[in-house]
């Protein structure tokens, strides 16, 4: 049995209604963790063992391989002193030579006028969102972006928030002009619109359609006031020429503010840079308040971010990428020509909405979302971890309800016969739900589901 399936059967005991002897506190969380249980949606870790990798950011390989290990190592040695760290915030203590000719290394191969670099993404995101956006600015927001650009702009003085349709122009451009007839601040120029993206959407694995947005904004806006900020989290590595990104790629480096760019994903290691010009890099260390009240990155990090960026400086990473592309393309010709996949899909029991009218596609990214009818992206999930292969649902809240799915990652070291295999696995799940299908026996599960729902008969019984 597969340690996810194991942990999640686990996981889903109902514990609130049984723990009348422990304070309310504890009872009243439980009841809220009960809530999860119920949907099937409560997690617990899980070691992952002797399992193909379908699942984790590791995209180019550099972990699995022992690339980013050695290139680590080597930096290592060179570390100022031998220190671990230098105790206390970026402004008082934690400055370094090291860390500053890191973020100047790293704005050289973005092309970018000056690089922070910080202790995580979501920290980032939060900093740049409760601090760059000030009273009477705008913020415009893709719908789908991440869930740490929504905690910033809870505490952003920016009042004026509004969304636009995923990666629609028409959308866009509608909730921009209304916004402009709305804030007459904007209408003047006097203050801006600040315009939230990402490069990869992490959820559906689309690219941002950057440059029409940005062409569009200008059409609008007389007075060319609008900041993007684009967050480059699974572009970094991925897109771009030796990966440093889709703004790159495209060109756009005069034309989007901000960038962010996160390690723990394809570069294997931990952090995030926020690329911006020397006003917003001051505004930043002065008043976000999630970067003024924590220590600086430890050297160990910081050596691990510069053996990843030495790694993409040197060229060495671009066959890994160019292998991703071919990857997730494989992948697509393979599923989409087995015998089971148009009445599957047809009926909605697998999908892949990103791909579809698209036979082709020029450029993918490595994050590709099978779509499954509601709840059975879990019973996907069991199918293929069980089979050998690591993929987990998404749910409700992280995507909208009646859009389950199974999220999964496609890394350079994976083979050709890893993906046609994988893809025959799924398949193979398809087949046993379209006979559940005709048997008429709705209430019938799929053996992996099964043996998994046994499991958790198991844990509970065990525990009474």
């Amino acid at each position: 049995m597969s340690a996810f399936v194991t942990e999640w059967a686990r996981a889903q005991g109902q514990k609130g209604a049984t723990s009348k002897s422990t304070p309310v506190f504890y009872r009243n969380l439980e009841a809220e963790l009960d809530v999860r249980r119920k949907r099937g949606s409560l997690m617990r870790p899980h070691v992952k063992e002797g399992i193909t990798d379908f699942s984790s950011g590791d995209s180019l390989g550099l972990l699995s391989s022992g690339a980013l290990k050695d290139a680590f190592l080597e930096e290592f040695k060179d570390l100022p002193n031998g220190r671990m760290t230098i105790p206390g915030s970026r402004l008082s203590d934690g400055n370094s030579k090291y860390l500053e000719q890191l973020e100047k290394e790293i704005a050289e191969f973005h092309n970018a006028e000056n690089a922070l670099v910080v202790n995580s993404g979501c920290v980032a995101n939060m900093a740049i969102f409760s601090t760059i956006p000030l009273a009477g600015d705008a913020i415009l927001y893709d719908e789908l972006v991440h869930a740490s650009i929504h905690d910033g702009m809870k505490n952003s003085v920016a009042r004026c928030q509004k969304s636009f349709l995923h990666n629609d122009v028409d959308s866009f451009s509608d909730t921009l002009q209304s916004i402009v007839e709305s804030e007459p601040q904007i209408r003047n120029g006097t203050r801006s619109v600040i315009v939230s993206v990402e490069s990869v959407y992490s959820m559906d694995g689309d690219i941002c359609i950057l440059q029409e947005l940005i062409d569009a904004a200008k059409e609008i806006l007389t007075h060319d006031n609008a900041l993007f900020i684009i967050d480059e989290a699974y572009g970094t590595g991925i897109l771009g020429p030796k990966g440093s990104g889709l703004v790159c790629e495209l060109g756009l480096e005069k034309e989007v503010g901000i960038r962010l760019h996160t390690f723990p994903k394809a570069l294997g290691s931990t952090g995030s840079a926020i690329l911006a010009n020397d006003t917003v890099k001051m505004m930043l260390m002065n008043n976000a308040r999630s970067l003024l009240f924590t220590g600086v990155p430890s050297f160990p990090m910081l050596a691990s971010i510069r053996a990843a960026y030495r790694l993409l400086r040197s060229g060495s990473t671009i066959e890994s990428q160019n292998k991703v592309q071919h990857l997730v393309k494989l992948f697509l010709k393979t599923i989409r020509s087995h015998p089971v996949w148009e009445r599957a899909s047809s009926l909605g029991i697998l999908r892949i909405p990103l791909y579809e009218g698209d036979d082709d596609p020029e450029v993918v990214s490595q994050i590709l979302p099978i779509w499954t009818r509601a709840k059975h992206n879990l019973y996907l999930a069991f199918h293929v971890n069980q089979a050998g292969y690591s993929g987990y649902p998404v749910v409700f809240p992280v995507v909208p309800k009646g859009q389950e799915r199974v999220r999964f990652l496609f890394q350079a070291a994976q083979t050709d016969e890893h993906v046609k295999a994988f893809a025959d696995c799924i398949c193979s799940w398809a087949e046993e739900m379209l006979e559940i299908e005709d048997s008429g026996d709705l209430n019938r599960l799929p053996t992996a589901a099964r043996d998994a729902y046994a499991i958790m008969s198991e844990f509970e019984n065990n525990s009474k």
